[in-house]
């Protein structure tokens, strides 16, 4: 699973470069519970790929702390 999330973040890091690169940033735009936030298409892939990683260990922190007792009682 971290490697699944590392190829996704591999992955947005090339797409993000990409559309650095092109030259036409474009621009993401959100309305959300009266908030809006506008930025760049680069930045938004970006933020996302790292909120996908964050939940991703978040995750498995979450796992590792359900089946600790579990690998306590095997110790």
């Amino acid at each position: 699973m971290i490697r699944l999330g590392l190829g996704l973040l591999l992955i947005a890091a090339v797409i993000v470069t990409a559309i650095a690169v092109q030259g036409q940033p474009g621009a993401a735009h959100l309305d959300w519970l009266g908030w809006r936030v506008s930025t760049t298409a680069a930045a938004a892939v970006l933020i996302i790929g790292l909120m996908t990683l964050a939940a991703t260990v978040f995750w498995r922190a979450v796992v590792w702390l359900l089946e600790s007792p579990v690998r306590a009682e095997r110790a």
